[in-house]
Formats: structure tokens, sequence, C-alpha cells
């Protein structure tokens, strides 16, 4: 697919990698020469924003709405060169939980879960102790939906041994 169709996030595969090609068979991914796959999801509440000739098509999966909960993490950043990037990520605790969400879903490959569960407490462990900004307290307790809330109580309880 040529560049410069009005994808952005195809451009950047491009620039990175000009060997990768969508994916045939799976329209949210696109694969390069070495057969590195890069999937595109998105929360269903933007898919409205996609423009109906995207390539890569990310695929809507509720999940990806927990992602834009929360404050998003928006940090200027130095790079070794000197130069300066700018990173957008979302907010780490709702990011954590969702590792650990995808790390206990038994359709996916375990090497990925155990990296899934591995990430997502690391996440926690790092946003507990140097993140104030990004509170774990009764009041976020409370705003986690139903499905992360077990993992949100079981990280809880092995932080606090």
């Amino acid at each position: 697919m040529p560049s410069g169709h009005g994808a952005p996030v195809w451009d950047l595969l491009k620039a990175v990698d000009p060997t990768f090609a969508v994916n045939a068979e799976r329209g949210f991914q696109a694969r390069n020469a070495d057969a590195y796959e890069v999937e595109l999801l998105i929360a269903p509440s933007r898919a409205d924003a996609l423009a109906r000739r995207d390539r890569p098509r990310p695929i809507p999966l509720p999940e990806q709405e927990w992602l834009l909960l929360g404050t998003p993490v928006d940090q200027v950043v130095p790079c070794r060169d000197g130069s300066a990037a700018r990173i957008v990520a979302p907010d780490p605790r709702w990011f954590a939980l969702h590792k650990l969400w995808l790390g206990r879903q038994a359709k996916r490959d375990p090497l990925k879960r155990r990296k899934d569960l591995a990430q997502g407490n690391a996440v926690l462990e790092a946003v507990a102790q140097a993140m104030p900004h990004y509170p774990l307290d009764a009041a976020f307790a409370q705003s986690i939906p139903q499905e992360l809330a077990p993992l949100g109580r079981e990280w809880r309880g092995g932080a606090e041994r």
C-alpha cells in the first residue's frame, strides 16, 4: 500500500520499516519482512474517528476502553542524543490492571501471559513507590470496573506483605 494515503499509523510504520505490509487475512495487523507483527487495537468509543480507508484497520475491543480512564501520562523526556521526545501513554494504573487482566486470559499465548503479569505487577509497584500523583487509594479502588476489581484486590494483598 503506498504511503501518503492519509493513515498516520501506516505512515509511521512505513517510516520505521518500509517492509511493513498489511496482513490480508487480518486487516488490523501489519507484518514486516522479518515476520514481526503489529496489531492495531482501538476502544469502541473511538472507532468512529477512523477514516474508512485507514489500513491497517484497528479492531475495536471493549477492554481497550479501560486504557482511556484516569489521567494519561503526557511527558517530555530527554533522549540519549540530546533531543527530546514526548510520551503520551495511558494512566499507568489502568495500563497495569489491563496487563494483569491480559495475563489471566486463557486464550492468550502462555509466554505473553507470563510477561503481561510481570509487567502489570512491575508497573503497579512503580506507581505505588514513585508516583504519588497516581494514587492507589480507596477512591481509585472504587472506580475499578467489576472485571478488573479482583486483580486490584489481589495485587493490593500481595503488596501489603
